[in-house]
C-alpha cells in the first residue's frame, strides 16, 4: 500500500515539474539526500593526518531532530575528527542529554546580553559559541578546525581531507602573520562584496582561527543597510566583512577598501570551495532552493564566487580588468560590464 502511495507520489511531483518546464522554458532538478543517520551508508574513504576538529556552532536545530542526526552522521564519515557542539544554556535540556550520549564535545555557554544590530541580530551569538567552540578543539590538541553550523549539514566524507590538502597546495606566500591559507565556501560568499569570506563554514590551522573568531563582539546600534551600495556595506563592516577585515588588521594587512584589492586577499588569504563539491546542505529559508543566486540569465552584483572564479583570481589578477564602479551598485542589481 505504502509502496502504491509513494510511487503515486512521485508521478504527480515529475509531472508538475515538467508542466513548470515548459510554461517557464526552464530545466528543474532535484537532489535528494538521507536526512537520518541509520539511512546514511557512505563510509569514510580517506584519512586526514593532522588532528582536526569539528566545531557545530548556535542554536540546535529540533526540526527533524537535524542537529542531533548530523552528529550522528559526523561520526560516521569523520570518525577521527573531535565534533565539538558549541550551543546555549537555554537549549531543551532532553535534546541535550541525547547529544551527551553520542559521546561527543558539547558546550553550553551563556548569550551575550546584545546579540546584534537588527541587519545582524545574530553576529554576537556567532562569535561567542564559535570561540568557546574553537577554544576548545585547540585544547583537545586539533592542529586544524572547521567551523560550521547546526542548521547546515556536509554530507560529503572526504571535505576534511580536501580541505587540508588546499592548504598544502596553496600555501600563504606573503610575510603577513597568518599560518595557513583559510578556506571557506561559495554558499554567501559573493565576488563583489569586498572582504566577504562567508563565515558559515570556515576552515583553517587552529591559531589562524583563533584570530579569526577572536574578535571584540560588535555593539554597535542605529546603523541600516537597507538600499545602501556594496561600497558603503562593505565600509560598515557587517558580519563577514567585520570578521575578515579584523583578522587581516590583526595579521598586518592593511586595507585599501578597493575591489581589487578585495581580490588579491582572496588570492594571497583564502581560498573557496563550492557548495557542491562538499555536498552542503541549509536546513533553513530556502532549503528548497539550493541555488539562490543563478547567474544563468544575466550578471548581478549577488554572484556567488565559486572555485573557478577564485581560481582564476589566484593565478591572474595581476591581468584582470576590475570595474570599481560595481562597488556604487546595490546589491542584487544587474551589472553592465562583468569584472570576472
Amino acid at each position: 500500500m505504502k509502496t502504491t502511495i509513494y510511487k503515486t507520489i512521485w508521478t504527480v511531483r515529475n509531472f508538475l515539474l515538467e508542466a513548470i518546464e515548459k510554461k517557464e522554458k526552464i530545466f528543474l532538478t532535484y537532489i535528494s539526500r538521507p536526512s537520518n543517520s541509520n539511512y546514511f551508508e557512505t563510509q569514510k574513504t580517506v584519512t586526514i593526518s593532522p588532528r582536526c576538529g569539528i566545531v557545530l556552532q548556535g542554536q540546535l536545530l529540533k526540526d527533524r531532530d537535524f542537529t542531533l542526526e548530523t552528529i550522528r552522521i559526523y561520526k560516521k564519515i569523520f570518525p577521527e575528527a573531535e565534533i565539538i557542539v558549541s550551543t546555549w544554556k537555554d537549549e531543551d535540556q532532553e535534546l541535550i542529554e541525547k547529544i551527551k550520549k553520542e559521546k561527543v564535545n558539547i558546550l553550553l555557554n551563556d548569550k551575550p546580553k546584545y546579540g546584534g544590530g537588527t541587519w545582524q541580530p545574530n553576529v554576537n551569538l556567532q562569535i561567542v559559541s564559535s570561540f568557546s567552540g574553537i577554544k576548545m578543539a585547540k585544547k583537545l590538541g586539533c592542529e586544524y578546525v572547521l567551523k560550521t553550523r547546526t542548521d547546515q549539514r556536509i554530507y560529503n566524507s572526504n571535505t576534511l581531507r580536501l580541505f587540508y590538502n588546499l592548504t598544502e597546495k596553496f600555501p600563504i606566500a606573503t610575510s603577513h602573520n597568518q599560518k595557513k591559507r583559510i578556506v571557506g565556501v561559495s554558499l554567501n560568499t559573493f565576488t563583489y562584496r569586498m572582504y566577504g569570506l562567508s563565515d558559515m563554514n570556515v576552515f583553517g590551522s587552529i591559531d589562524d582561527m583563533m584570530l579569526f573568531w577572536g574578535v571584540d563582539l560588535d555593539n554597535r546600534r542605529g546603523y541600516d543597510i537597507k538600499d545602501i551600495s556594496l561600497r558603503e556595506f562593505a565600509h560598515l563592516q557587517v558580519c563577514e566583512v567585520y570578521f575578515v577585515t579584523e583578522f587581516l588588521k590583526k595579521i598586518g594587512r592593511n586595507l585599501k577598501w578597493t575591489l581589487r584589492d578585495s581580490w588579491e586577499v582572496f588570492a594571497e588569504h583564502l581560498c573557496i570551495v563550492d557548495q557542491q563539491t562538499i555536498g552542503l546542505y541549509w536546513h533553513k529559508y530556502e532549503k528548497h532552493n539550493e541555488y539562490r543566486h543563478p547567474q544563468y540569465y544575466c550578471e548581478k552584483t549577488d554572484k556567488e564566487m565559486n572555485f573557478s572564479e577564485w581560481l582564476e583570481i589566484y593565478s591572474n589578477l595581476q591581468n584582470l580588468k576590475i570595474n570599481e564602479n560595481i562597488l556604487d551598485l546595490r546589491f542584487g542589481e544587474k551589472t553592465s560590464i562583468a569584472s570576472l
